[in-house]
Order: C-alpha cells, then sequence, then structure tokens
C-alpha cells in the first residue's frame, strides 16, 4: 500500500530467525525491503538507528523500546500481553503507536508520515521518555532523597 502511494519507504531488518525465508522471498519483489540479519555490533545498529524514523516490533517487545527511544525513534508495537515491563515506557500517540493490529497501526504509520509535527513531537517525547528512565536521573533522584534525609 505505501507503494501504490507513491511514498518513498525503506524497511530495514535486523535481527534473524524464522522468518528469514520469508523475508528473502520479499526482498526479490520489493526492492526497499533491506535485511541485514543479526547484529550486536552497536556502532552497526546506531549507524541504521540514525537513518531511520521509526521502530518497529510487531511482535513481543522489551528492551528494544529503550534502545530506540535512546535513539529518538518512536516505536510501533501490537497490543499483546506478553510484552516485557518495559511497554510500560511505551505511550500511546506520545512516543510511539500501539496498534490494536496489524491494520490499525500501517493506518496510523501512514497517518504519522504524512503530519511532520506529529512525528517531530513523538520522536522528542521518545528523548523525554528516555531521560526520565536513564540511570543518571535515577542516580539524581536517589541522590536527592538521601539528601533529603
Amino acid at each position: 500500500a505505501f507503494k501504490q502511494r507513491d511514498y518513498n519507504v525503506r524497511l530495514k531488518i535486523i535481527g534473524d530467525g524464522k522468518m528469514s525465508k520469508y523475508i528473502e522471498q520479499k526482498q526479490k519483489i520489493f526492492s526497499g525491503i533491506f535485511w541485514y540479519g543479526r547484529i550486536t555490533d552497536e556502532s552497526q545498529i546506531k549507524k541504521h538507528m540514525e537513518e531511520s524514523h521509526l521502530s518497529v516490533n510487531l511482535g513481543l517487545t522489551g528492551l528494544s523500546i529503550v534502545h530506540s527511544f535512546y535513539y529518538g525513534l518512536p516505536y510501533v508495537t501490537l497490543a499483546h500481553s506478553g510484552h516485557g515491563p518495559e511497554i510500560d515506557y511505551l505511550i500511546d500517540s506520545y512516543n510511539g503507536i500501539i496498534g490494536k493490529d496489524i491494520l490499525d497501526a500501517f493506518s496510523r504509520i501512514k497517518n504519522l508520515m504524512s503530519n511532520q509535527d506529529k512525528y517531530e513531537e513523538m520522536s522528542l517525547n521518545a528523548i523525554k521518555t528516555m531521560e526520565q528512565i536513564s540511570h543518571l536521573n535515577w542516580y539524581q533522584q536517589m541522590d536527592n532523597s538521601i539528601s533529603s534525609i
């Protein structure tokens, strides 16, 4: 659907797993799919994150939310009951999107792509969230609590 509407979208996939063969097949059909496999080197991950506008994980998620917020990327996932505790940092329509299903997530991504102000707001909110949950903020709160005793 993005292709039909002439969006300039690239899907960068980092990771490996059961869907590898499926992704390889789709890459042959859609030129905008780039699959990098498993990457553990943070300098390589950083390069991809800095070139991206969203981080999308439609499966169960956890620490990748925090990782994405560190780079100022709004996060997109689906509502599931099995997410890790980090899902509590993701606030729907504030620093990302929690879709009811794939069609809902897709529709909301399209809306976000056409609203630069909303995208920039979500990106800034991702950074703000990261600052709130960072170890430096936690340390400062602990230090203030101890000092007040």
